[in-house]
């Protein structure tokens, strides 16, 4: 398999996001082979032998298997098989891209076993030792599903690794009830949820409780932001990220509520200057910039915000 060996070893906005999809949708698993490798059951010419009895004959043959099978045994090599599933396709062509692999995506439709119904996902499969061992030096293993720890990630790359966590597990929806919007994370791991959580909160949104399921075999943890506070999860998530890094799906649903909530000219000049988050963001552009364009005129600053929102530089 072609693929670049030294991909996980430098960070990089793409490394970043690749290792959050992993972290949350991804899998690890030694994968034994055995070589293929035809045995002739043994002859003898001894004429005592050839005209043996029907229960010796058995017994030569019975020997000659065990035979086989102990020399296959002896060639089993085991295969380092990193792998992620998705429903949509876009995101294992992006890896693919980032990661110069030359990797098969495999398409598995929907099926039924028994009460369990398997959906249809797309799947990728990287065969590669040096992969491997990068990835569980940022902190995968194998069975990684109930003791992930979140890993150490360089303040400059964790909007990028989140933002893989968020196109890995993360869901954006209207609350039955209230009908408000929210968004959330969700991981079978409390250590991985806690992690994230306490993250976030440093980059500046509020504290949150995580929300135990114990619904299925295995519970699972949820941790929920709702209306406004989805607005700055999407400037943390999509604040310096390109195109290719992201799930353009999930970001378009994000963005259009959040062109709603921020449409108002009052309401983005005071969120603003109220959330750290959207702070840091604007804080690159000098104050008097950002200030002359909200006090221009209603229409400016509608179409400024719209432009951040959908991605383009206003400047």
């Amino acid at each position: 398999m072609k693929i670049d060996e030294h991909f996980f070893q430098e960070w990089s906005p793409g490394m970043a996001w690749v290792l959050g999809l992993l972290f949350t949708d991804g899998c690890m698993h030694v994968k034994v082979n055995r070589k293929s490798r035809k045995i002739e059951p043994g002859t003898s010419e001894d004429p005592e032998l050839l005209i043996a009895r029907s229960e010796i004959q058995r017994r030569i043959e019975a020997r000659e298997k065990q035979r086989a099978l102990a020399s296959e045994k002896r060639n089993w090599k085991p295969t380092l098989v990193v792998q992620i599933s998705q429903k949509e396709r876009e995101i294992l062509d992006k890896i693919k891209t980032l990661m110069e692999c030359d990797g098969k995506v495999h398409y598995f439709p929907r099926k039924t076993y028994g009460d369990i119904v398997s959906g249809e996902k797309y799947t990728l499969q990287i065969t590669n030792r040096m992969v491997y061992q990068s990835l569980q030096f940022r902190g995968l293993e194998p069975n990684k599903s109930l003791s992930l720890a979140f890993p150490r990630v360089p303040v400059e790359y964790m909007g990028h690794f989140l933002r893989g966590c968020w196109d890995g597990d993360g869901s954006f929806y209207r609350e039955s009830r209230s009908q408000r919007m929210c968004a959330s994370f969700v991981s079978s791991s409390l250590s991985f949820i806690d992690g994230l959580e306490r993250t976030l909160e440093a980059a500046g949104l509020p504290e949150r409780k995580l929300y135990r399921d114990t619904r299925p075999k295995h519970p699972s943890y949820k941790l929920r932001y709702s209306s406004r506070d989805c607005v700055d999860l999407f400037f943390l998530l999509y604040a310096d990220a390109a195109p290719h890094v992201f799930l353009e799906r999930k970001h378009a649903v994000i963005a259009a509520f959040v062109e709603d909530e921020v449409s108002s000219l009052w309401y983005g000049l005071a969120r603003i200057r109220k959330s750290p988050t959207l702070w840091r963001v604007f804080e690159r552009k000098s104050y008097g910039i950002w200030q002359t364009r909200f006090f221009q005129s209603k229409r400016a600053a509608k179409a400024w915000i719209a432009q951040l929102v959908s991605h383009v530089s206003p400047y």
